[in-house]
């Protein structure tokens, strides 16, 4: 397991003795959207988000441990502050598929949410069977901490209390995950980009919430899906590309935070395919491609348009979606 997330996990547990009672992220999926099977990459990170919290259940009480492991003894502290003890070592990057945004890499305010890795991104003729192209689908993602909505709305998510976040979450101030937390919470606070709306989820069941109003509850949802852990390789576009949706979508994208959160935005003028790959070493992937067809009005400096040498309004831009990152439509 991702010694980052350590801490946190002693955290949810604290958090976990409220929401005993709350409905399961798996259930209120069923509950709210019956008729919309959850994906598979969604419903292996569901059930591996929620097995991290309850990884720890004992309280530990020794006076030399450097971090505590909080039981139902310290329940009554949630309603005031939770502090742990600072054992946090600076982060190691993101995945390959993550939304991350370094901020000595880009503007931190860019309005044109960079969401995908270089090599996931090509022109629309890229959907051909035949297409061969670099990519990485490593499961990173599987390794954050999915927090019920009765403990996310528990924990600040301010800019002003950026602090106050760090203490509660024992990350250390000015190091990688601290920085990556800031600037994904900016994000999220900044203006959307023209004719867009977005909306950032600190629990699954909050951007379902966001999504059914916005859709209604008659939906799909689709998500790319690894059948295993892979390395960087080429991977061949195999038969059965077809289009899943045309307009208007919702694309909901896992941040780089030390706890899942969601930024879903509002798609007009997209394309939404199913590309099966198959990798040089045998790994086969069911793969979600959103295509733009309409980029007249993005930041000239997008990674995306930066990295396909081409300016707002050239052209198409497709990029495959990573797992865990869902694309809901009518």
């Amino acid at each position: 397991m991702d010694s980052r997330y350590l801490p946190m996990l002693f955290f949810v547990n604290l958090m976990l003795v409220t929401a005993h009672a709350a409905l399961s992220p798996q259930l209120y999926w069923k509950m709210m959207l019956p008729n919309t099977p959850m994906p598979k990459s969604i419903k292996e990170f569901v059930k591996h988000g929620e097995y991290l919290g309850h990884m720890q259940k004992e309280t530990i009480d020794d006076q030399n441990a450097r971090i505590m492991m909080w039981g139902k003894s310290t329940g009554k502290q949630l309603q005031d502050k939770a502090l742990l003890h600072d054992d946090t070592k600076e982060s190691e990057s993101q995945s390959d598929a993550a939304i991350a945004h370094h901020p000595k890499k880009r503007p931190e305010m860019n309005h044109q949410i960079d969401d995908v890795k270089v090599d996931l991104i090509f022109f629309e003729d890229g959907l051909s069977p035949g297409t061969k192209m670099d990519a990485h689908f490593n499961k990173t993602e599987y390794r954050k901490p999915l927090l019920p909505r009765q403990v996310a709305q528990r924990i600040p998510f301010s800019s002003e209390k950026i602090n106050e976040i760090l203490q509660i979450l024992s990350v250390k101030p000015n190091s990688e995950m601290a920085n990556a937390a800031e600037t994904q919470i900016r994000i999220c606070e900044g203006p959307p980009r023209i004719g867009d709306e977005k909306f950032c989820a600190t629990s699954l069941e909050s951007m379902l919430d966001y999504v059914i109003s916005r859709l209604g509850n008659n939906l799909r949802a689709f998500a790319t899906y690894a059948e295993k852990e892979g390395k960087p390789q080429k991977f061949l576009v195999k038969n059965g590309v077809k289009t899943l949706a045309e307009g208007n979508v919702i694309a909901c994208h896992l941040m780089d935070y030390p706890y899942a959160v969601f930024f879903c935005h509002h798609l007009e003028k997209t394309t939404t395919h199913f590309m099966p790959l198959e990798g040089e070493d045998g790994t086969r992937v069911q793969a979600v491609v959103v295509c733009h067809r309409d980029t007249s009005f993005w930041d000239p400096d997008n990674m995306e348009l930066q990295a396909l040498k081409v300016r707002p309004g050239d052209c198409p831009v497709c990029h495959i979606f990573p797992e865990v990152h869902v694309v809901f439509t009518k």
